[in-house]
């Protein structure tokens, strides 16, 4: 229970995890060169600074080359991120093929 708790703390301090790769991943690496809101480049920092610099400035970090050395990561304006509607379907229907019988 401690050890969880722990946990809860440390990782409540971080941008949560994104499906379009925003904030993903940034921690997984030791430096990373950070590019500003301005495209200019701010050089070689610490990950953790990188996410710091971009909470700061209210905005996203998005992985721009993963096979440089250190990766290149960029501040980006942050989007409204919408939740994506659970695709429903409708009483009755077959599945989503749409197939619901023969034709003719």
């Amino acid at each position: 229970p401690a050890v969880s708790a722990a946990r809860a703390l440390s990782t409540a301090r971080l941008p949560p995890r994104s499906a379009d790769g925003l904030n993903d991943g940034v921690l997984r690496h030791e430096l990373v060169r950070l590019i500003g809101l301005d495209g200019k480049n701010r050089g070689v920092v610490a990950a953790r600074e990188a996410l710091e610099a971009a909470r700061g400035e209210n905005a996203d970090l998005l992985e721009a080359k993963a096979d440089a050395q250190p990766p290149v990561w960029r501040i980006t304006p942050r989007t409204p991120r919408q939740a994506r509607p659970t695709p429903t379907l409708a009483p009755g229907a077959k599945g989503a093929r749409g197939g619901g019988g023969g034709g003719a």
